[in-house]
């Protein structure tokens, strides 16, 4: 009986646990509902102000942005009035006097954006000869010019003569140049003149020397009298000039732009008179994502110097609204973890304070961590991006001092080889090795020049170029490679083509020897073809071949740095993957494109335009003789004479200059390090000239010639270094050097240099 009533007892007890853990379960449900339930709330009701709050900042920024849009054109206005002020006070105003009121007014300095200052006169068609001709007394070399992409107009009734410009460093570009000659620039400038006006131009190159920056050109008129009372033609026809700053856009609106301003696109558009409607900037971030996405937009309509404008922001992505959202999201989170803790309170009872502490602390101990790990990854990565250019910088110079030796013991062996016949096997060696060295100086150079291209530190040099021997020399270089491989490499001209170019010839040639390069490369049988056309203004070079062919999905990979086709027989085939990177990016530079077409197992064609100005009197060709054969013979004239002190810490680098230099016919001296050749120099200073490594023991280049100079010291210095990144050459000159080569030693352009600063014998002497 005790048993059955304590076994009912049990059971009971069972029952009443099994219903309060149930009671219990329900009602921590019923807790954590209510609480998410209000947590809800809560957040949807903060990211609705947090939505209000974002339309409210956006329109403020408009309307701001749109004001001090409004008060800087004003201030230029302002600006242009004085500027008209001076000019109209005095009938004959000369540069000098035009650049001394700027300087002393400071104009050019106050306002964001503008490059200058000048005065356009009006000059009738017929006058323009005499009128050019007094300027020239007063500005040497100043002449008629065209603005960048203008075509001169044989109906042209008035030239439209920048007369002066400031500031004085940009004379050379701007002074002569003739606004009527461009569409753009004479409707501003004769819509100013017609309304007596302010006047704002369509967008236009606002300098000849800079073609990828664009802008405005800003214009007030001044004429002969006075203008009240006349019609739109009497103004035009009494104005004799006006007073214009060209505006740069970009460099505008970063003056009006902050910080706030990430993940905005700005938009400045007008209405010309015309009836043309023209957006005159357009900031970086994509507009298109701005529409696709349908995301806030807010504009301002405003009137200046007659001319209707629109001033509009789009909200690009959520960097705008994120800090708008901030406060929405601390709400929303601290709800939630509200909600999570009370709950954990009700269903861990008594244990929840020291629970919920320990929680707690971990989770601070844990967010903690994380941060400092998300530090130590920032700083790490910005260790590394900082030490990016100290990486090429050392490569460079590393790679470079034993190649140094390599490519220079080829050309003492080479020599040697030409003095004595019948050494085949050993001209053998050292074709591979110079091909060897060749090959390893190239990989060098493409990637020295891909970093200067990404960093904008490559120009590029025009001259006037003969195109026949542009390509001579092109196919001379790479002939043997498709001997070698049995390809026929041949040259055909499919239109008439200028025989001269002015174009920066060194890049052109990279350019096609990388194209015809590699169609050798990927030929085993058939012929390479470049033909050459002039279509619609612009030079054509497309390079044939009968090779492997790309596949179609490889295409899009052709074009990208280190990468090759890697689904096709191309994996084969050695190389950096740089060569189509670095042609495409400097045919850019040149305002043109590299195209390619190709079938697999039949072949490819790569096509290279760009635009160029052909002269009227220039000679057109028809043809260009295909039979060409490559030099193997190196030949170094050696009628110098003279004494020269070489400075270099590496023998065999000394005994490789000094064949170069004795076989020059010079007389040769050395000194390990720089104190060693300071003392030789002020014991003996009957040098002809020094070459001076600028990286050795003891003391380097750079001092040693800083100190020689402060010894007046006038002897020529060449700088001989392995450093040959953008910028080594201004630091050597800076130091006092007066010339410049690199490592690896190229016989010939160290010949060539040292002949600038030392007289030969005869220049009849034949070279040995």
């Amino acid at each position: 009986m005790i048993n059955e009533t304590n076994n009912h007892a049990s059971g009971e007890s069972v029952s009443l646990k099994l219903f309060a853990r149930i009671r219990f379960y329900w009602a921590t449900i019923l807790v954590f509902c209510l609480l998410m339930g209000a947590t809800l709330v809560v957040s949807l009701q903060e990211f609705h102000a947090a939505d209000v709050r974002s339309e409210r900042r956006l329109q403020q920024m408009m309307q701001s942005t749109g004001q001090e849009v409004i008060e800087d054109l004003r201030e230029y206005e302002q600006a242009l009035t004085t500027a008209r002020g001076f000019a109209a006070a005095s009938n004959s105003i000369s540069h000098d006097e035009w650049v001394t009121f700027f300087e002393s007014s400071s104009l050019h300095e106050q306002y964001p954006g503008v490059t200058g200052f000048g005065f356009v006169q009006r000059i009738p068609r017929d006058s323009s000869i005499s009128i050019v001709e007094e300027l020239q007394e007063t500005t040497p070399g100043y002449a008629i010019r065209l603005p960048v992409g203008a075509n001169k107009f044989d109906d042209m009734d008035d030239h439209y003569l920048v007369k002066y410009f400031y500031p004085e460093s940009a004379d050379t570009q701007s002074l002569g140049l003739d606004f009527a000659a461009e569409s753009v620039s004479k409707d501003a400038l004769d819509y100013a003149a017609r309304n007596n006006s302010f006047a704002i131009s369509q967008p236009l190159i606002i300098h000849p020397s800079m073609e990828d920056q664009w802008g405005l050109l800003i214009a007030m008129p001044l004429y002969t009298q006075d203008p009240r009372g006349m019609s739109p033609d009497e103004l035009l026809e009494n104005c004799q000039g006006w007073v214009t700053c060209p505006l740069e856009l970009d460099s505008f609106f970063e003056s009006e732009a902050d910080e706030d301003y990430h993940g905005f696109h700005i938009t400045l558009s007008t209405q010309f008179e015309s009836g043309y409607s023209a957006v005159l900037y357009n900031s970086e971030t994509s507009y298109t994502d701005c529409i696709e996405q349908n995301l806030d937009r807010a504009a301002v309509d405003f009137e200046f110097g007659g001319q209707p404008f629109m001033l509009g922001i789009h909200r690009c992505g959520q960097g705008f609204v994120q800090p708008q959202l901030a406060r929405a999201k601390i709400v929303s989170l601290a709800s939630t973890f509200f909600a999570l803790v009370l709950t954990a309170v009700v269903f861990v009872s008594s244990r929840t304070g020291i629970h919920a502490r320990r929680i707690a602390l971990d989770m601070t101990q844990t967010l903690r961590s994380k941060e400092r790990q998300h530090q130590i990854l920032v700083a790490q990565a910005n260790a590394a991006n900082s030490s990016k250019s100290m990486f090429l910088a050392n490569m460079s110079h590393e790679i470079r001092t034993p190649l140094t030796a390599i490519l220079g013991y080829t050309e003492v062996l080479r020599d040697q080889i030409h003095d004595n016949s019948g050494q085949d096997d050993l001209r053998h060696s050292l074709d591979c090795i110079d091909r060897s060295g060749e090959h390893l100086r190239a990989v060098i150079n493409d990637i020295l020049d891909l970093s200067k291209i990404d960093a904008g530190k490559i120009d590029l040099h025009l001259s006037e170029c003969k195109l026949p021997s542009i390509i001579t020399e092109v196919i001379e270089s790479l002939q043997v490679k498709a001997q070698e491989k049995g390809l026929d490499l041949d040259v055909r001209v499919d239109t008439p083509i200028p025989e001269t170019l002015l174009v920066d010839k060194l890049r052109l040639r990279q350019i096609l020897i990388n194209l015809l390069g590699n169609a050798i490369k990927f030929t085993d049988t058939g012929s390479i073809t470049l033909h050459l056309a002039h279509k619609n203004s612009s030079m054509i070079f497309c390079v044939r071949d009968t090779g492997i062919g790309i596949p179609d999905d490889a295409m899009d990979k052709l074009f990208r740095p280190f990468e090759q086709a890697d689904n096709s027989p191309a994996r084969s085939f050695d190389g950096t993957g740089l060569g189509l990177t670095i042609s495409q990016k400097i045919a850019r530079l040149m305002h043109g494109e590299i195209t390619a077409e190709s079938t697999p197992q039949v072949g490819s064609a790569f096509s290279f335009s760009f635009p160029v100005d052909v002269d009227k009197s220039t000679v057109y060709l028809h043809s260009i003789s295909s039979t060409l054969v490559a030099s193997h013979a190196k030949t170094t004239r050696t009628d110098l004479c003279g004494r020269v002190l070489v400075v270099e810490d590496g023998i065999d680098n000394q005994r490789l200059i000094s064949h170069f230099l004795r076989r020059a016919g010079l007389s040769v001296e050395f000194a390990s390090n720089g104190r060693v050749a300071q003392e030789l120099v002020q014991h003996d200073a009957r040098f002809d000239v020094i070459l001076m490594d600028m990286q050795m023991p003891v003391q380097d280049g750079y001092k040693t010639v800083a100190n020689l100079r402060e010894l007046g010291v006038q002897t020529p210095i060449i700088a001989l270094t392995a450093h040959a990144m953008h910028g080594d050459r201004e630091k050597c000159i800076a130091a006092g050097c007066s010339d410049f080569l690199t490592k690896p030693i190229n016989r010939e352009r160290m010949i060539s240099t040292l002949r600038r600063h030392i007289n030969p014998i005869t220049p009849s002497i034949n070279a040995a």
